[in-house]
């Protein structure tokens, strides 16, 4: 099996023949997605006449096409998002003029001037206080039955988020939960409650989008978590057929300050970080390098496209072209290694019926590349060199144990990508897309210190 296997692993690792660095102050990387979706959500015709289904339901209720609800922890409840900036007309589009209308759609009607505390004086879907965001909070905190119950919200409405719905009408609920749950809960704890939020909502006629959390910088194991509660929420979203915003992305781009997180590890940073103006509506080119102006920026984005698409019934995106068969995985295990323990790659490969080649490829920081040696699982050498030429494909299933270290050293830390692919003989690979279709794969790992 190892004849027929070319393996591509970029990598920050050090270790004997893998020389790399560590920088402590990167986020912990985390688990690449296997359908990872952009930040806006792709709205298709499929999808949105689900939306449309659930948007006239809310519609025949009484809820408001022009309000949207705000549900989550700190990040959601804080001023930075989008109350004193949208829903105080403070705010600079820079080039991005084009969200203007959608602004002022949901800027339009306004609640009793005692539901909000912003600036301004004036409540709108943008400033008004949400009965269901507080600071601490985790999913389960929406669900929970309320102590104090404010005038309107007697049961069965007597839990945060039925109150909020029952309260606001809205026609969509912006949700993010998951900074403080990967620290009370695990993972199918956390989907329970997301998917009966989405429930909830759903019954109610509103239209969910869940968000993806941003990275835990505070403490390597919580941050280490965030890729799994990630995935749940990617999850959730695909089985209830929701639109899906995926924050956590938007944080990615080497150009973000800190990884658009403020220095306490857990809350996202703002322009001018308040020394002496809090700038987290600012769209400029600087201004989008910070956290909270992408959070309320790309939020924009996501009322935008279900405004225009779902609210306002306009044109839906393409579907997307289905993905091909998968004929090839890898599996890493643990899925969390450290320093001092063990790391395994296992990959199966289905039939094929036709000649490869077969190339094992470590690439390292600095361009510096190593090939995997055959029959030595825990070696690697120098260059780049093909496994093996003109396979004549295989006749059955195989699965190969290709890498093994019964024990990282101590100064293996890091992360790095595994791809696996086979490529059609006398192919010189460049990348993952050289590979025969179907017969690739592509895993992350992060290595932590013991």
């Amino acid at each position: 099996m190892r004849n027929s296997l070319w393996i591509i692993v970029a990598s920050a690792l050090a270790m004997g023949a893998l020389v790399a660095t560590h920088n402590p102050a990167s986020p912990p990387v985390v688990r690449v997605l296997v359908d990872q979706p952009p930040v806006v959500p792709q709205i298709n015709t499929e999808m949105k006449t689900r939306l449309r289904a659930v948007f006239e339901k809310g519609q025949a209720q009484g809820n408001s096409a022009d309000v949207f609800s705000k549900i989550g922890d700190s990040i959601t409840a804080t001023y930075s998002f989008l109350a004193v900036t949208m829903g105080c007309n403070d705010y600079n589009l820079a080039t991005h003029t084009d969200l203007q209308p959608v602004i002022d759609f949901f800027r339009a009607r306004e609640f009793p001037a005692d539901t909000t505390d912003v600036w301004c004086g004036v409540s709108n879907s943008f400033s008004r206080v949400s009965r269901c965001a507080e600071s601490g909070w985790s999913a389960g905190s929406a669900l929970e039955t309320l102590t104090d119950i404010p005038s309107g919200c007697a049961a069965p409405y007597n839990t945060s988020l039925r109150c909020e719905l029952r309260l606001a009408r809205p026609s969509i609920a912006l949700i993010m939960f998951g900074t403080n749950d990967l620290q009370w809960d695990d993972t199918e704890t956390y989907r329970d409650h997301l998917s009966r939020i989405i429930q909830e909502c759903l019954d109610n006629g509103v239209i969910p989008v869940l968000s993806t959390i941003p990275p835990r910088m505070d403490s390597p194991s919580l941050g280490a978590l965030v890729g799994e509660f990630n995935e749940v929420v990617v999850s959730v979203a695909h089985d209830n057929q929701n639109p899906i915003w995926n924050y956590w992305l938007a944080l990615q781009g080497s150009e973000m300050v800190n990884h658009g997180m403020s220095d306490d590890g857990v809350h996202p940073n703002l322009y001018g970080n308040c020394a002496p103006e809090c700038l987290s509506g600012d769209f400029s080119a600087e201004g989008l390098r910070y956290g909270f102006n992408q959070r309320n920026f790309t939020a924009l984005q996501v009322l935008d496209k279900i405004w225009r698409v779902v609210i306002n019934d306009g044109t839906p995106d393409p579907s997307p072209t289905p993905a091909p068969a998968r004929n090839l995985s890898i599996e890493i295990s643990p899925q969390s290694p450290s320093a001092g323990g063990p790391l395994l790659i296992e990959v199966t490969v289905q039939p094929l019926q036709k000649s490869f080649d077969a190339w094992g490829i470590v690439r390292a920081p600095g361009g510096r590349d190593y090939s995997f040696v055959p029959g030595r699982e825990s070696r690697l050498v120098a260059g780049v060199k093909p496994l093996a030429r003109n396979v004549k494909g295989l006749s059955s299933d195989v699965r190969e144990r290709v890498f093994y270290l019964p024990a990282l050293p101590a100064d293996a830390v890091g992360s790095f990508t595994v791809s696996v692919g086979l490529v059609s003989s006398g192919t010189h690979p460049t990348g993952i897309e050289s590979a025969i279709t179907g017969y690739a794969d592509q895993k992350s790992v992060t290595i932590e210190r013991q």
